[in-house]
């Protein structure tokens, strides 16, 4: 694998550090390979990848807005998701 650095905002790195802790628990093979917010990156990229010919706009926002199939009407909290919803969702909670 090739190595990039990015920068993330504070609320992106919380969200997906939770996020990683939150599917970890919610496994239900364990010993396979491990989940890390490098693994949830890549997943993202692959995903603004394949919506490519999605993207217009000048700003952030604007390029953002035009690849999600439902853009919040606005960023808030350190999460994007009920992360205790979330858990509770996996198998077994």
């Amino acid at each position: 694998m090739a190595r990039k650095e990015a920068r993330v905002r504070e609320d992106q790195f919380v969200a997906l550090s939770r996020l990683v802790q939150v599917l970890a628990r919610r496994r239900v093979v364990r010993g396979g390979p491990r989940l890390t917010e490098n693994t949830l990156i890549r997943i993202g990229i692959d995903l603004l990848l394949e919506r490519a010919n999605r993207l217009s706009g000048d700003t952030e926002v604007e390029l953002r807005a035009s690849v999600l199939d439902t853009p919040p009407s606005r960023w808030s909290g350190p999460a994007l998701f009920d992360l205790d919803a979330a858990d509770d969702a996996r198998p077994g909670g």
